[in-house]
């Protein structure tokens, strides 16, 4: 989940058309579940994200596209567990 949230953040954070402001907003990660509607915005941590979060995010985004594209590191596909 933090991944994905993360990557809206991003996407958020970097819109021309929003403007953000690391300085001057706060801006939390979480989402709202369908099949939980009642329980309305779960938040993914209880820190704000921040410039430094985004840069840490990006880094990690960027070895993940790395490691995904590179040659020598063959896929393995995880075992399916049958509960």
């Amino acid at each position: 989940k933090s991944f994905q949230v993360l990557t809206y953040a991003y996407m958020f954070s970097h819109d021309k058309d929003v403007n953000f402001d690391f300085e001057k907003q706060k801006l939390e990660s979480g989402i709202i579940s369908f099949k939980n509607l009642k329980s309305g915005f779960m938040k993914v941590n209880n820190d704000f994200i921040t410039q430094n979060t985004i840069q840490d995010f990006l880094e990690q985004f960027n070895n993940l596209f790395l490691e995904i594209y590179n040659k020598d590191i063959p896929f393995i596909e995880k075992e399916i567990v049958r509960y």
